[in-house]
């Protein structure tokens, strides 16, 4: 049955699309979280679920443990769902909470979206809702494609892009992927409780101040200050290690060592390089 031949309201469809988005990115939907969502009746909840299965049959089976519906193997999206978008739900939220039961918050942004593979980024997102690994093939310049297990804690928007942060297995270390890199994943069998995931990452839970101020070439230093919203000629950013190399090189500050020896125009500079010691090494894809 296609949608296009319904007669059905712009609200029933918009109730529709967030069934079809719930399963393909959180892996379930319960009437709970539709009558939140949108303020609905119990009865109105049932007959969207009940047409979204006329429409989409094999997309989703019903569990009476715990009274939601679920993912299939067979799911197939009923709905396009665009990249952009998708990325800005997850991490900024759909509306009042796309998912509001799901209290920690597995990603993190501070640029604009970009394009990625989209089915990927749905793997990949339910694999760190649900604690288990997935299996991925990277391709690298220097190692061209790797086929890596890995357990993904936490999406983020970086200097180029959007990023995961998992443990990579095979090296028993926690790494960046890049999901412009990813080629191809699928969901793997083996469970981490999401705790010792994130818990187990030092870097990541390393909490450090960035304190920047205007580069020593800017004539203009009044308009830096200005630009950046600074407080005493300083601007102090709280981060976390691994994103902190991130925020750096899209503010534009100047990383060199050897600063006679940077050719690149900067706006700032970082007043606590010792603190950083080592920190370009994060940024490796």
């Amino acid at each position: 049955m296609k949608l296009g031949n319904l007669d059905i309201t712009h609200a029933q469809k918009e109730r529709l699309s967030y069934i079809d988005f719930s399963l393909e990115y959180f892996g379930l939907i319960g009437r709970k979280e539709l009558m939140q969502h949108f303020g609905t009746s119990s009865d109105s909840c049932t007959r969207d679920f009940s047409l979204y299965n006329k429409l989409a049959p094999n997309n989703a089976t019903f569990k009476h443990q715990d009274k939601k519906y679920h993912r299939t193997m067979s799911f197939k999206t009923l709905f396009h769902h665009d990249a952009n978008v998708v990325l800005n739900i997850l991490s900024k939220g759909f509306g009042n909470g796309l998912y509001p039961e799901v209290s920690r918050n597995p990603s993190v942004t501070f640029m604009d979206s970009c394009i990625i593979n989209i089915n990927s980024l749905a793997v990949i997102y339910r694999a760190i809702l649900s604690f288990v690994s997935v299996e991925i093939e990277y391709y690298t310049q220097e190692e061209s494609t790797l086929s890596l297990t890995i357990f993904p804690h936490t999406l983020f928007e970086g200097y180029r892009g959007w990023y995961v942060r998992a443990f990579n297995t095979p090296r028993k270390q926690y790494q960046n992927f890049s999901l412009l890199h990813i080629l191809n994943v699928k969901a793997a069998e083996q469970l981490m409780p999401m705790s010792d995931v994130r818990r187990n990452d030092s870097q990541w839970n390393e909490q450090i101040n960035l304190r920047l101020e205007p580069h020593r070439t800017i004539k203009n230093i009044s308009a830096i200050e200005t630009m950046f919203n600074m407080s005493n000629g300083e601007l102090v950013i709280h981060t976390n290690r691994v994103l902190a190399i991130h925020v750096l090189k899209t503010l534009n500050v100047e990383l060199c060592k050897q600063k006679q020896n940077c050719s690149k125009k900067f706006y700032l500079s970082l007043l606590n390089t010792d603190e950083l010691e080592g920190i370009e090494l994060l940024f490796k894809e």
